[in-house]
């Protein structure tokens, strides 16, 4: 009976050890999925944090291009209003020299919108 009793608690300690020495590595699994996947998030935000910072300079880049040229336009368009009014004599006949004047505005041109733009 104390040799089956002896051999009962060898089991129960046995399976006790086992027991908890699978559940130190599962917890090891679970501490390194996850430090991977703490990982691959910072990375992901890192990644994701450049490419906002890329999009917001090509907005910047692109809203001063376009307000670059918006300047221009509107200078030409009050140089052709000035040369029109002084081509005409403020009256409203156009002769030849107003025609001219006409001739060269770029949003008068045909042709295709980018020749137009790039004048």
């Amino acid at each position: 009976m104390n040799d089956l009793l002896a051999i009962m608690v060898a089991i129960a300690l046995g399976f006790g050890a086992g027991w908890s020495w699978q559940g130190s590595r599962a917890d090891a699994r679970v501490a390194d999925l996850t430090t991977q996947h703490e990982k691959a998030s910072r990375e992901a935000a890192e990644d994701a944090g450049l490419k906002l910072k890329a999009s917001e300079d090509l907005v910047d880049s692109i809203d001063k291009a376009a307000a670059i040229r918006t300047a221009t336009l509107e200078r030409k368009l009050q140089e052709t209003q000035h040369a029109l009014k002084t081509a005409t004599r403020n009256r409203p006949c156009l002769g030849g020299p107003a025609l001219r004047v006409l001739d060269r505005a770029p949003g008068i041109r045909l042709g295709t919108a980018e020749a137009a733009l790039a004048s």
